[in-house]
């Protein structure tokens, strides 16, 4: 389909910030950032905050329409926010000066990821304005692509900086790793086009997008997909890094093989949301990410290795479907008038549910994490009830990604029932839906209505 922007150079940019920005982000997530945050005294609790941090920081969203205005335009804003990252340097600093305690690391930490949330309504506000709704899928996997593979690259090569060099000057070096990425990413937000808006409306109107169905069951979705994932996503990578003491080399190398997946994934998930719908794609990504922390309990010191192959197949798989359908689905139910108050509303009440699920995650891990035990030789971790518990929340989010009034649905039960009967070369049991399907051009050949 043809493209839809005004400046379609806007779209190269866009790809191009969001795979050099990759390399900042890193130093906030995973295995690197519960390798920072020790270095610098964080403990498991401390870490659980830490990972709530750029969530809670989405509070900011709701000064995005007032800084777009006061910036004139939400690329302006964008770039400042690009700048501020620059704020790790400070860590740098620190970690020279032999400065490991947590109170310098959390006030970086913070004032990166408020800057991070403030720019998260000005690029969506970007693209709400630059994309047709048939191009969305395809630009979220093609950007996922260039995410992965950019991640490729960059995780091995700072897992081995943290491997290879004593301390401080890996922390160093990985740092100094993500500004030099984010220079790149600054130039490249520099290219964006925009045209003068001299009247910006920064009001954000709550009670007209609360009024609003698909806008309110999209925003309350959010909450408790945030309480639900926030309650156990710090803990993995500590894990492996506190717990199982995997070395960074092989957590590096495990991070490449989830990015290679997820590549493969991707332009494929893309094309299926703008097809099928891309609320199908993202309750599929959920039950698969539902199933994720079950075989964490392969990851034990005798089978962690078996356990690190399964979780990259599920992982790649579920995250690749999720990183498209969460970041369209919110596109397709947004009033276009009121998209940055709606995206204000959206990531501001999502991150207090990312608060609440930090919260109570940080305090059941808090009870559970000193325990050992044993079964059939095998020694297991009390981090490993907590996961198990987290899969079994995962799986109340459908209901609420269900009750989203979308143009585009077709269910995974549904998707499977029919796919099966085509390899079976069966009727499906419900031919109406099996029509639905084919009109979204899966290739399915078309079965009329059977007459009672």
């Amino acid at each position: 389909m043809e493209s839809t922007s005004t400046h379609p150079g806007n779209r190269r940019a866009l790809l191009v910030e969001s795979s050099a920005s990759t390399i900042p982000i890193l130093l906030s997530q995973g295995a690197i950032f519960t390798a920072i945050a020790v270095f610098f005294s964080v403990d498991v609790v401390g870490i659980a905050y830490a990972a709530a941090v750029p969530m809670v920081m989405q509070v900011a969203q709701l000064a995005g329409p007032s800084m777009i205005r006061a910036f004139r335009g939400p690329v302006r804003l964008f770039r400042f926010a690009t700048i501020l990252r620059w704020l790790w340097a400070v860590l740098i600093v620190a970690a020279i000066a032999g400065i490991r305690t947590p109170g310098v690391f959390f006030l970086v930490f913070i004032l990166t990821q408020a800057a991070a949330a403030v720019a998260g309504n000005a690029w969506m506000s970007i693209l709400q304005a630059d994309l047709s709704e048939h191009e969305r899928g395809t630009f979220f996997g093609t950007r996922n692509v260039l995410v992965s593979a950019t991640a490729v690259i960059a995780v091995p090569f700072m897992s081995v900086l943290l491997d290879v060099f004593p301390e401080p000057i890996n922390i160093v070096a990985v740092i100094a790793t993500g500004i030099v990425a984010n220079f790149i990413a600054w130039k490249a937000v520099g290219r964006i086009h925009e045209e003068p808006q001299e009247a910006l409306d920064a009001r954000i109107p709550v009670r007209e997008i609360w009024e609003d169905r698909p806008a309110k069951r999209m925003i309350v979705a959010f909450f408790v997909w945030n309480t639900i994932l926030l309650f156990s996503a710090p803990y993995f990578a500590y894990h492996q890094v506190v717990n199982l003491q995997i070395p960074m080399s092989i957590l590096g190398l495990a991070t490449v093989g989830i990015s290679l997946l997820t590549m493969a994934s991707s332009k494929a998930w893309g094309v299926w949301a703008d097809r099928i719908g891309t609320k199908s794609i993202t309750v599929i990504g959920v039950i698969v990410i539902a199933v994720t922390p079950i075989v964490w309990l392969l990851m034990n010191p005798r089978t962690w290795p078996v356990g690190l192959v399964a979780d990259m197949i599920l992982t790649s798989t579920g995250w690749g479907a999720l990183n498209v359908g969460m970041a369209t689905l919110p596109m397709e139910v947004a009033p276009r008038e009121k998209a940055s108050g709606f995206y204000a509303m959206y990531f501001a009440i999502g991150a207090l549910g990312g608060l609440l699920g930090a919260a109570i995650g940080g305090t059941f891990a808090g009870l559970v994490e000193p325990l050992r035990f044993s079964f059939f030789g095998t020694e297991f971790f009390g981090l490993q009830i907590l996961m198990l518990v987290a899969a079994a929340l995962r799986l109340l989010i459908i209901p609420f990604i269900h009750r989203i009034p979308t143009r585009r649905y077709v269910s995974p039960r549904h998707l499977v029932i029919n796919a099966l009967s085509v390899i079976a070369r069966r009727s499906p049991v419900r031919p109406v839906e099996f029509g639905r399907i084919t009109r979204f051009g899966l290739g399915f050949p078309k079965i009329k209505k059977l007459r009672r």
